[in-house]
């Protein structure tokens, strides 16, 4: 079923999925945190956010494989044909480069809201990171000082790796009839859509909006062309952990 009109199914499942699957695991992730031994030494509350942030992960990877299923796509059209390590190292130093270019536009955006409207934005430096903190970013940060160490870095390498897959071997792989261009322009359009769900405000989703336009084109494009999904997955990983240090 890859190609053809594929992506008419898929992007109104991407779309929906993101904008509500998380929430729908509330319950669930109260129940959970109710059975685990970390509230001991910790709020209950961070402890449900945590193991939402583990049971978002699950139900992330859960959604992919549906997404492959209606794709068709194959194992080598995903970019999971070969593993070479070279690349992988490859794929570290691109996310190094990712994070320092989307700080750099963060920061260049910063200045530029404050001069066109100072009254509707935080004028500290200190004040932007404290709204960086919230959303989604506050709940992984909270896993990762609560969850064990394997537990946390587990959950955010799943998560990155299968948004990746989903997001640059399925999208665009979907929408191939579309063009080049077409795809990976729309996968990057989706990508930094869903970076704005599950923020409290604007400002918040700022940030993580200015990386997904970033991240998404390089990594659009080098799929494309490679076909190679493992040096862009760990890109992926790379921004975010030099973004979280």
């Amino acid at each position: 079923m890859l190609g053809g009109n594929t992506y008419l199914i898929i992007w109104p499942l991407v779309v929906f999925y993101y904008a509500y699957g998380p929430g729908s695991l509330f319950k669930l992730s109260r129940i959970v945190a109710h059975r685990v031994p970390w509230t001991t030494k910790h709020p209950f509350l961070d402890v449900e956010h945590s193991i939402r942030c583990i049971l978002v992960s699950l139900l992330q990877l859960g959604f992919c494989i549906v997404l492959i299923a209606i794709s068709g796509a194959s194992l080598s059209q995903l970019g999971f044909r070969t593993f070479r390590p070279g690349l992988l190292v490859f794929g570290m130093v691109l996310g190094l480069g990712e994070m320092g270019l989307s700080s750099f536009l963060c920061f260049v955006a910063m200045r530029a809201i404050r001069a066109l409207a100072p009254a509707n934005v935080p004028q500290k430096d200190d004040d932007w990171l404290a709204l960086l903190q919230a959303g989604w970013v506050r709940q992984i940060k909270k896993m990762f000082q609560i969850a064990p160490p394997m537990v946390a870095g587990s959950t955010i390498i799943l998560y990155i790796a299968v948004e990746e897959i989903i997001f640059r071997s399925v999208l665009i792989s979907a929408a191939l009839s579309l063009g080049p261009v077409a795809s990976v322009a729309t996968s990057t359009v989706f990508f930094a859509l869903i970076q704005t769900f599950h923020m409290p405000s604007w400002r918040s989703g700022l940030f993580p909006v200015i990386g997904a336009l970033v991240v998404g084109p390089i990594h659009g494009t080098l799929f494309f062309q490679t076909q190679e999904i493992w040096p862009l997955i760990g890109a992926h990983v790379t921004m975010f952990l030099a973004g979280a240090l």
